[in-house]
């Protein structure tokens, strides 16, 4: 069953935009697509990280998966590892699809078995779709726009993926 959660979706943009020209970012789209992500997560001790395209030109997926990290509620020690995309879709996985061709699709993500079609990145900004999945199976995603995080600053690339973690995740 799948359940918007608008509302505070609506609250985080709105603190966001409060004397902003424009917002440092925006979450949008969250959706919870099957309940139980907190159990998995902290049953789990470790996501593999799978990144389709990159936020930034020369970023290493081993790069991405080390800038993550889970919210202060859950236990100390979660480990992302990054994976590449590819037919091996077991265990909890966290695929990124930055810069997307096309709209955000989640569910489709979860079911990716090659790299999907992205746009260049940019040296200013950049979009990404993020899905929890339990194998194949989708859990909660939502998706992030970051127009002022720029290529040189990873503690704001880290900044702006704990928000949107954040936001999926509570």
């Amino acid at each position: 069953m799948l359940r918007r959660i608008s509302a505070a979706v609506a609250a985080l943009a709105a603190a966001l935009l409060g004397g902003c020209d424009q917002a440092p970012f925006v979450i949008s789209r969250v959706d919870v697509i099957h309940q139980g992500l907190s159990s998995t997560i902290r049953s789990a001790g470790q996501a593999f990280v799978e990144s389709h395209g990159r936020p930034f030109a020369g970023v290493a997926p081993e790069e991405i998966a080390a800038r993550l990290s889970l919210p202060a509620s859950y236990p100390t020690g979660f480990r992302f590892v990054a994976r590449e995309p590819g037919p091996a879709r077991d265990g909890l996985r966290l695929v990124l699809h930055f810069n997307p061709e096309g709209p955000p699709n989640g569910i489709a993500d979860c079911d990716r078995v090659a790299e999907a079609r992205t746009l260049a990145p940019a040296l200013t900004g950049f979009r990404v779709t993020a899905t929890w999945c339990q194998g194949s199976r989708p859990l909660v995603t939502g998706f992030l726009e970051a127009p002022r995080t720029e290529a040189d600053d990873p503690a704001g690339f880290a900044h702006v993926m704990a928000q949107l973690i954040r936001a999926i995740t509570a």
